[in-house]
Parts: C-alpha cells; sequence; structure tokens
C-alpha cells in the first residue's frame, strides 16, 4: 500500500466519522483529528473491491468502521465491556419500566439520521427488541440497555440490522447495517493519487 493510498483513505474515514458524530450528536470532542485516533485500519486496495471494506478507526469514544459496499456500516462505542460492567453496577430497574417502544423510536431515529433506510428494513425484516435481564425474563430487575434487531430469513442467519442503546442518558453504544442497499451513504473512494508531472519545452 503506498503511503499516499493511505493518507487518502485515512482522510477520508475521519472526514466520514465526523459526519457520523454530527448527524449522530455522538460524545466526540469534534473535530475528529487524525493525531488523536487511538487505532486505524486501512485495508489494501487490492482487497476493498472483493470485500467491500474500506477500514475503521478508533477514538477514545467510538469505533467507526466502512466495511459493507465501501460505505459507513458499524458504529461500537469503544471500551464497551467496561461500560456493560458500570451499567450493571449503577442500573437495575424493576421490570414493570421497561419500555421496548421507546428504545425502537430511538433506534430508527439513530438509523435515519446515520442515512440508513429504515422504511425498506421495516418492510423487508422482522423487528425484534429485547432488554437486558440479568436474571432472565422472569427476573426481578432489568438492566436499561435495549437492542433492536432486524431480520429476515430463517432464525439464526442472524440481523440484518441492528441498534443497541442505553435508554435512560440515550446512549447509542452500537448501531450494525450488514447489507449495502440498506445504506444511503455514498461509498468511500479514494482518487487522484497519480502524481502531477510538471516541466518546461
Amino acid at each position: 500500500m503506498s503511503p499516499a493510498y493511505r493518507d487518502g483513505a485515512l482522510g477520508l474515514l475521519v472526514a466520514e466519522a465526523n459526519r457520523l458524530a454530527e448527524a449522530l450528536k455522538l460524545p466526540e470532542n469534534l473535530p475528529i483529528c487524525e493525531t488523536n485516533l487511538l487505532s486505524s485500519y486501512i485495508t489494501p486496495p487490492q482487497l476493498v473491491q472483493r470485500l467491500g471494506s474500506f477500514g475503521n478507526i478508533t477514538t477514545s469514544n467510538y469505533e467507526y468502521y466502512c466495511s459493507v459496499g465501501k460505505k459507513f456500516s458499524f458504529l461500537t462505542r469503544t471500551g464497551l465491556e467496561r461500560e456493560y460492567a458500570k451499567l450493571r453496577k449503577e442500573y437495575r430497574l424493576p421490570m414493570s419500566q421497561m419500555n421496548t417502544n421507546a428504545a425502537y423510536q430511538l433506534a430508527v431515529t439513530w438509523l435515519s439520521e446515520a442515512s440508513m433506510d429504515v422504511e425498506s428494513l421495516n418492510r423487508d425484516c422482522i423487528v425484534e427488541v429485547l432488554a437486558y435481564t440479568p436474571e432472565g425474563d422472569k427476573g426481578n430487575y432489568f438492566v436499561p440497555v435495549y437492542w433492536v434487531y432486524w431480520t429476515k430469513g430463517t432464525k439464526g442467519r442472524g440481523s440484518v440490522a441492528s441498534v443497541e442503546l442505553f435508554a435512560p442518558k440515550k446512549v447509542l453504544l452500537q448501531l450494525r447495517v450488514e447489507e449495502a442497499k440498506y445504506i444511503l451513504r455514498q461509498p468511500l473512494q479514494v482518487t487522484n493519487l497519480q502524481p502531477v508531472a510538471f516541466w518546461t519545452e
């Protein structure tokens, strides 16, 4: 991979992350800059067309992936396992306060703001909303972390799209869309890598 391609691809990923962070109102220090990334990965250009994966970057708050059709497709809260442990300890609510409808509304709002085709997802898929119940569905309490899934086909094939969220503070924990046709964002593409030659006769 040439330095020019890597620099161009990284710049595109950072710009896309800034657009996402602004649209979703994520708790990021904007603008996101290359110098404050925790890590980055650029897919080698010869693999991009075959895999559809462009690359990803990680900030102290979120991981941004452009992995489906060279488009933004996945978002994950950085340090999610630590977040789970904290929420399990601090938030235990009675089962009567579970509100899957509110969780669904939050999820579709975020998907729409991320330029995902919610209308087609709802048309093509079955929607399921689950809450985090450490003691099981018949337990005394739940933790207000919700998963909203869009699935189609036979059971067990996995979700086409999903959103994970912490409802009380409206924190987006994960967002995933697995099929490019539901992603309305533009694909990323590095262009203008050929050096320009200057000469005089």
